[in-house]
């Protein structure tokens, strides 16, 4: 039972449901030819990606868990790297083979998400701010699979760009938060190369700039006007507080608050979008 409950938190169920959710919206904004098996494929192998993708990851950054996160199930003695590390392989090659089963475009979108979650697990700790936006690329690409598996990937971008940005917040947060176990490890984050006040300064800016483009989809005829409701109601007055809270240097326990909010923020987005297609 210890073993399953340690895979279910490996494998973050709540990010792979965000995940499935982006893939379905991506593929109502796209407004192409309804294929529920394909969109369903689509899903499928997004979730498996992002699934596989926390379970390397926590492979690779055992030694930092130890000290940031000692409940996690590596560190916590729940699972063993061995078998997370398995795990993530499966699952991550049965993402891409579903991908290539829902077509060639979805496969090999599927091929080079796998690639980057691989390279992100691996090296992923040294590599500053591009490390940050590699997650954020492979995050927004969620609403492209959707757009894929209807034949139509263009409307895709206002929603990818939207969780690139709001991704990219994130990650360095996380950062921020996890600063001390990355710096015994020697790893060289967003936090560690730019200090905390700039890292939170970057985060602050990127979803400063996605409270201006809010808006475009709607002044761009993409969704209607319940998405600028929504968004303006439910998504938008949060963007603002966290910028306030990311540049008031917020102490350990309001960062971790903000992390778990911003994720939130982003299933707001996700039914601002789903209304301003379907309801009329």
């Amino acid at each position: 039972m210890r073993t399953i409950v340690g895979f279910y938190r490996l494998l973050r169920p709540g990010n792979m449901a965000i995940t499935g959710l982006s893939v379905a919206v991506g593929a109502l904004g796209c407004r192409g030819p309804w294929c529920p098996e394909r969109i369903a494929c689509a899903a499928a192998s997004a979730m498996l990606l992002a699934g596989g993708g926390n379970a390397l990851n926590d492979c690779h950054d055992l030694a930092i868990d130890r000290i940031n996160r000692p409940r996690r199930p590596l560190p916590a003695g729940l699972v063993t790297p061995e078998a997370a590390a398995l795990a993530g392989t499966v699952m991550m090659t049965a993402g891409v083979g579903i991908g290539f089963v829902a077509g060639a475009g979805l496969g090999l979108l599927a091929a080079a998400g796998a690639v980057l979650l691989w390279a992100y697990a691996a090296h992923g700790k040294r590599m500053a701010l591009a490390g940050n936006l590699l997650v954020a690329v492979v995050a927004g690409s969620a609403f492209f699979y959707g757009g894929l598996a209807v034949g139509n990937w263009r409307l895709a971008t206002y929603p990818a760009g939207f969780a690139l940005l709001m991704h990219l917040a994130r990650e360095i947060v996380k950062d921020v938060q996890d600063e001390p176990g990355d710096r015994a490890a020697g790893a060289r984050t967003t936090a560690i190369a730019l200090g905390k006040r700039r890292s939170l300064a970057v985060a602050a800016a990127a979803l400063g700039l996605l409270f201006l483009l809010t808006a475009l989809p709607y002044l761009l005829g993409a969704y209607n006007r319940w998405y600028l409701l929504l968004a303006l109601a439910l998504v938008n007055p949060f963007l603002l507080w966290a910028v306030r809270e990311l540049l008031s240097d917020p102490g350990p326990q309001r960062i971790a608050r903000l992390s778990l909010l911003i994720k939130l923020d982003m299933v707001a987005g996700l039914a601002a979008i789903a209304a301003g297609i379907l309801i009329h």
